[in-house]
């Protein structure tokens, strides 16, 4: 738990480590860890498993872990409930059989990344370079909040961080898992580059240089593959996440829409009106609604 210093006694259900040694993980949380730097040997479910450099660790409050040995090992971990992201979540709630149902009412996130396992993914995720380099920002941005708390909505901010982190290391780790030899090499190649850029210029022009590809054969292939346009898969995408930051905190309007890419907040609400058919405000009004019990469990900003 972490203090909240503007409410006293008030206890925040995260914790924050920039000097992770894997030895003593709290075991009531979920547990995300990024690997900057080094190795380290560890027995993680009755399994041995050698972890080197770039590497992510998420892990559910049943996993074990035990290290055995390490070797010059930089790693920033955070640790979090359900009940940060909503108090209303909680490990029963995620691990129900409606959850998903849940989902799609209340817009609640999947933690399906601390709990997939098979012979490829056993809650520790190698990173490519060009992952590695855009993740580490989400992780100092969700650290820097937590130890700073420079207002306020410093647990709102940490939240949109998490939540967006969560969601961009799934899309990876399903594409390691699904392993789609039917998508071809351009079109997953661009959807990895709009993952990993998502909030800068993704014109079809800067995206055929990029790929040295002309425009017809990006845009029929892509199509053909995801089912609409570049320029509606990326809007879609920023406003999946918007919706999260709507939901879950209570971030200005202005403040989301710099925060996900959108040049003005008059563009940003003209954005999500077309796609949602309502206002950003309206939603979250109506995301809160939806989640209010007979006693307001309203998550505090």
């Amino acid at each position: 738990m972490t203090d909240c210093k503007y409410n006293s006694g008030r206890k925040v259900p995260i914790i924050i480590n920039e000097y992770e040694n894997l030895a003593h993980i709290n075991p009531d949380c979920f547990f995300i860890c990024l690997i900057y730097s080094g190795t380290a040997i560890i027995v993680l479910n009755g399994e041995r498993c050698y972890i080197g450099t770039n590497t992510i660790i998420c892990l559910n409050k049943n996993d074990h872990l035990h290290v055995l040995s390490t070797n010059n090992l930089i790693a920033k971990s955070i640790s979090f409930t359900p009940e940060f992201i909503n108090v209303n979540l909680n490990y029963d709630t995620i691990l129900a059989e409606n959850y998903l149902d849940l989902c799609r009412k209340h817009h609640y996130p999947s933690f399906d990344l601390f709990y997939w396992r098979n012979i490829i993914y056993n809650g520790i995720m190698p990173l490519n370079m060009e992952i590695f380099e855009i993740l580490p920002s989400f992780f100092e941005e969700s650290i820097k909040q937590v130890k700073d708390q420079p207002d306020k909505k410093w647990s709102c901010r940490a939240r949109a961080n998490i939540i967006t982190l969560i969601e961009k290391v799934s899309f990876f780790n399903k594409e390691m898992l699904n392993d789609n030899r039917d998508v071809k090499p351009l079109v997953r190649n661009v959807l990895d580059y709009i993952q990993l850029n998502l909030y800068s210029e993704l014109s079809s022009e800067k995206l055929c240089n990029l790929f040295s590809t002309n425009r017809s054969t990006l845009s029929n292939e892509f199509k053909n593959v995801i089912g609409t346009t570049i320029t509606n898969y990326v809007m879609g995408t920023k406003l999946e996440l918007v919706k999260y930051a709507l939901a879950f905190t209570e971030l200005s309007m202005n403040e989301i829409a710099v925060k996900y890419g959108f040049r003005n907040i008059a563009y940003f609400s003209k954005m999500f009106k077309a796609k949602e058919l309502i206002s950003p405000l309206k939603y979250r009004q109506r995301m809160k609604a939806g989640r209010k019990t007979i006693i307001d469990f309203t998550m505090p900003p």
